[in-house]
């Protein structure tokens, strides 16, 4: 790896409000943000207070046992913004209207799809649904469609999936 970039390969976990999360957040967003994402700004807020207090230490460098502490603290808070991030899109995914209108949709969408109750592994595939057939038979637009399914098979398990296929897709049936 001779090109002098730091290798970032151990995670710690810390905790910070809500609040705080947002300003840091804040920071890392858009083109023009002085970090490129939450854990550079962690390692560079923590070199910079500990260089503070040991002024002896030139350059701003961190002895090798705070290097490694940083180091994982940062990757421990970018794997949580990471995880976060992940739940927020899950949440916002979700836009169908009120909840009589999802559970009518998830209901449209388990009667279109075909289940394996006759374990015909092979006749399944060949009648399983992508997206867009989904879609068409349901009424209802493509990213609604996909998020409730999604959400059917990661959540409730009543939809199961693979991938496959060019380009490669998704297919979907409801179990029995």
């Amino acid at each position: 790896m001779g090109d002098d970039t730091p290798r970032y390969d151990k995670r710690i976990h810390a905790l910070v409000s809500e609040r705080q999360h947002k300003n840091w957040k804040e920071l890392t967003k858009g083109d023009n943000a002085p970090y490129e994402s939450m854990s550079q700004l962690v390692r560079v807020a923590v070199q910079r207070e500990i260089a503070d207090k040991n002024p002896v230490k030139s350059g701003g460098e961190l002895p090798a046992e705070f290097q490694e502490t940083v180091m994982d603290m940062a990757d421990t808070i970018e794997s949580v913004d990471s995880r976060l991030s992940s739940v927020e899109r899950r949440l916002s995914r979700v836009e169908v209207g009120s909840d009589e209108d999802a559970l009518e949709l998830q209901g449209r969408i388990l009667n279109a799809l075909p289940t394996d109750e006759d374990k015909d592994v092979m006749e399944l595939t060949e009648r399983a649904m992508n997206i867009p057939e989904i879609t068409s038979v349901v009424g209802s637009d493509k990213e609604t469609v996909e998020n409730v399914v999604d959400q059917l098979a990661e959540e409730t398990g009543t939809v199961q999936r693979r991938y496959g296929g060019e380009p490669a897709q998704k297919w979907y049936w409801r179990r029995a």
